[in-house]
């Protein structure tokens, strides 16, 4: 195999670097019959309008490409079976494939030319449009889900929606994102290693696309949720980089302060003034830096705009008081749950693959986390090493994370969030 190098390690998972540097990591599962591709693309360098028109992209990816026609690209896709998605969560795409083993090779075939090659018209990016706008549609009805996603929006952390963009504008955006530094890819199944780094190879080694300048764009007016029977209080405050080595303390914060029901925010709204029931945290990685939005869902019935205000302000206020609040029972519950649901997920959500809301039990989880830990720069061990590390979190760690970034939290007042500073360091 002259065409790559291959790294061997002494066990399972394996790293596979192609000729263009796609790294490829392969954990084998021999004789199960299935094998699991997940092909993540980094986009946590685009702005809230980028993002926006990404949507639109990835909604089109599964549609035509040069290779194949709409009707053959819709049969290598029925051929292939399992399952075959393309999401955008947060900065990542994520194309997702589950077939047979003896489908390896056709999946590949399919994942290479959507990777390398979609074609978009007109014609398919107006069905996207009106896919989208129907989810955005449902989510102006949901008290939780709309004021989150215009609160990432107004964060630069989630996108905006864009209007008039055509399919020159999709393409020169497919290849100025999908691009092969952008892109890791696990795949855990019944494969060997040396079958996956040929078929690999041989599809997407040398895919080396031309760079492609940035894109005007035009926002939409982001659609307005009515004022309902529930309200949202929530509040951002920002984190280090994944491969920062305070970032195991600094996540441990953010779950002693936002999920669970022993963390401090349920245990303010809800324990304690008995304002609301569904309370927890989300989290937005990007490649400057993490951000986390803790939230509180309440009952607005009967209640003033200054108290609906006032709700919030106490959400702001947990979040910066949390450093003294803290014990360190309270951070040993902490660090035993995450490292739980990293194992086992949190058994709840909208089904996509995103970090930390998916644990370790299904192949794809298992090749989703490997390509993420090595797209995020710390490498695809960082996987087994993650829980150990978080382990060894001592609560003197939490409280000085706690100082240092929980001294800017920025409140959600319902229409305009503004910004947040860079993180420190």
């Amino acid at each position: 195999m002259t065409a790559l190098t291959l790294l061997l390690a002494l066990a399972a998972p394996q790293l596979i670097r192609l000729d263009n540097g796609i790294p490829v990591i392969v954990d084998p599962d021999l004789g199960n019959g299935l094998v699991a591709i997940q092909a993540l693309i980094r986009a946590d360098d685009l702005n809230a309008e980028e993002l926006g028109a990404l949507e639109l992209v990835v909604e089109s990816l599964l549609v035509e490409t040069e290779q194949f026609s709409v009707r053959r690209l819709r049969r290598l896709a029925w051929y292939v079976g399992g399952l075959v998605d393309v999401t955008l969560v947060g900065g990542v795409v994520c194309i997702e494939i589950t077939t047979e083993t003896s489908h390896f090779g056709p999946a590949v075939t399919l994942l290479s030319s959507v990777l390398t090659r979609p074609r978009f018209t007109p014609e398919g990016l107006a069905a996207a449009a009106v896919r989208i706008a129907d989810t955005r549609s449902r989510a102006v009805r949901n008290p939780l889900s709309h004021p989150l996603r215009q609160f990432r929006a107004e964060l630069g952390t989630g996108p905006r929606p864009v209007e008039g963009f055509g399919a020159e504008s999709a393409a020169a955006l497919h290849k100025r994102v999908f691009r092969p530094e952008r892109v890791a890819i696990g795949v855990v199944g019944d494969v060997e290693p040396e079958a996956a780094a040929r078929r690999l190879s041989g599809s997407l080694g040398s895919w080396m696309p031309e760079p492609a300048s940035r894109t005007a764009l035009r926002l939409r007016p982001a659609p307005v949720r009515l004022s309902g029977k529930m309200e949202a209080a929530m509040a951002a405050f920002r984190g280090p980089k994944l491969s920062d080595p305070r970032f195991p303390a600094w996540l441990t914060l953010a779950y002693a302060v936002g999920r669970g029901k022993g963390a401090l925010v349920n245990g303010r709204f809800r324990e304690e003034l008995g304002w609301a029931y569904v309370t927890g945290i989300t989290f937005s990685f990007r490649r400057d830096g993490t951000t986390a939005i803790a939230y509180a869902l309440f009952q607005a019935s009967g209640l003033e705009a200054k108290e609906i205000a006032d709700r919030r302000r106490v959400l702001a206020q947990v979040l910066r008081g949390a450093g003294e609040r803290l014990t360190d029972e309270q951070i040993e519950r902490a660090k035993a749950f995450l490292i739980g649901q990293y194992a086992v997920g949190r058994g709840s959500g909208d089904g996509r693959p995103a970090a930390f809301s998916q644990g370790h039990s299904r192949a794809s989880e298992r090749a989703y986390w490997l390509a993420w830990w090595e797209l995020s720069g710390t490498g695809f061990r960082m996987d087994e090493r993650f829980p150990e590390l978080v382990a060894g979190v001592s609560p003197s760690e939490v409280r000085e994370a706690a100082r240092r970034w929980l001294s800017e939290v920025k409140e959600y007042n319902g229409s305009s969030a503004g910004g947040l500073s860079p993180p420190d360091g």
